[in-house]
């Protein structure tokens, strides 16, 4: 099963920052070792202009809950740090699937794609 990792943009209210954080588009999950480096996140309103809840601003791909990865510490991994969500994914069985990742970055099917995977 292929799944698509794109970004968001994150408001956390504890820190009172913006950052990109690396998420999975799909809703349905059936790996465990997947579902292990992620959790699901509610996403704040970045504003009253962008809110995850008009659809007029956004299609299906965003939500107002997403499934974000986490770090071993539980923080959100972000583009900043997108080594780490590689080497996570390397470690449970996964790969870049750097074909189809340019194909569709190349004709921009898939808003904020970072990279497409694969189990191996």
């Amino acid at each position: 099963m292929a799944y698509s990792v794109l970004y968001t943009t994150y408001f956390d209210n504890i820190t009172k920052c913006y950052c990109n954080i690396l998420i999975l588009n799909e809703d349905s999950i059936n790996d465990n070792d997947l579902l292990s480096i992620t959790k699901n996140v509610k996403l704040n309103n970045i504003s009253p202009f962008n809110n995850y809840n008009n659809c007029a601003n956004c299609n299906n791909t965003y939500t107002n809950c997403i499934r974000a990865f986490i770090d071993d510490n539980q923080n959100y991994i972000t583009t900043n740090n997108v080594t780490t969500l590689i080497n996570k994914l390397t470690t449970i069985g996964y790969s870049i699937d750097t074909n189809n990742t340019k194909l569709l970055k190349k004709n921009n099917f898939i808003r904020n794609l970072v990279f497409i995977i694969n189990k191996n």
